[in-house]
């Protein structure tokens, strides 16, 4: 009868653990996010909610034209973001690489992919995640931010997003 009680104590206690570790939502991923960012003063950083999840941005997450190459800059950057991503280590995190649209379509496209895989790579060798967690894609120059009209507008556009996937 001990051992039956100790079996029912040991399945409520558990089950207790386990609704305390619900996994959070987006709303509060945001509002943590949004805290931190304001906390390190990491000024043109933007959180959103997706369809996919939550959205990181970073305005000064750029790179150098027909480049896949993470400058100085970039990588202070990155640095930053991967200490808040690793707060989520646990979630599937999709890093989205996009161009300036100029030049051919299937250009554009690899350039992206290749900007999202040198990111992702680069949060993995940081340890913000985990290969196993790490999904990329590329847009080319599909989902412009500013006009590619200026020099100012294609910097902006050449970018890359990390998600925390839903």
């Amino acid at each position: 009868m001990k051992r039956f009680a100790l079996t029912l104590l040991s399945i409520a206690l558990l089950a207790g653990m386990m609704a305390c570790q619900t996994p959070k939502t987006n709303d509060t991923i945001v509002s943590e996010l949004d805290e931190q960012i304001k906390a390190q003063n990491l000024s043109g950083v933007e959180v959103e909610q997706t369809e996919l999840g939550v959205k990181l941005t970073a305005g000064e997450l750029n790179f150098p034209p027909d480049s896949k190459d993470i400058t100085p800059e970039t990588a202070e950057k990155l640095d930053k973001l991967a200490e808040l991503i690793k707060s989520y280590a646990g979630r599937q995190i999709m890093v989205v690489g996009h161009t300036a649209d100029v030049g051919d379509y299937m250009s554009q496209m690899e350039l992206s992919l290749y900007r999202a895989e040198a990111v992702g790579n680069y949060l993995i060798e940081v340890g913000a995640i985990k290969p196993a967690n790490l999904r990329i894609d590329g847009r080319g120059g599909t989902e412009p931010r500013a006009s590619n009209e200026t020099e100012e507008g294609r910097a902006m556009n050449r970018r890359v997003e990390i998600i925390l996937l839903n």
